[in-house]
């Protein structure tokens, strides 16, 4: 009987280090399923905008590789530009306006395929394909 809590605590040390293992592997397999869409992102989205930042510090001619440094002048330009704001106004507009439209479409039409009306299951078929 002494050496039954003996026993009893190595096969739970083991079964918590089997469990610990296999989260271990979890841990592992996420990671292996996480880094190929990590690297890519920062790729091809995180460095060119860092990039583009950094860049926009700077002054260049379109036929000559020299850079010079500008700091805010560039910001300063755009942001008290009148055109500048113009299109941001025109922007903004126009996607909340097509979002909006978009919306309002997709719900009525759906709501138009939910009614039982004679010969609707032709546009269901049509709209599964």
């Amino acid at each position: 009987m002494a050496g039954e809590p003996v026993a009893h605590s190595r096969l739970l040390k083991t079964r918590l280090a089997h469990h610990g293992n296999r989260r271990d592997e979890a841990r592992r397999l996420a990671w292996l399923f996480v880094t190929p869409f990590a690297v890519l992102c920062f790729l091809f989205i995180v460095a060119p905008v860092l990039a583009t930042v950094g860049l926009s510090f700077f002054r260049k001619h379109p036929f000559f590789l020299e850079f010079q440094f500008n700091g805010w002048n560039n910001y300063a330009y755009v942001f008290s530009d009148r055109v500048f704001w113009s299109s941001l106004r025109q922007a903004i507009l126009w996607t909340f306006s097509s979002i909006a439209l978009q919306t309002v479409l997709g719900v009525g039409i759906a709501l138009l395929l939910h009614q039982p009306l004679r010969g609707i299951n032709i546009f269901r078929y049509r709209r599964l394909e």
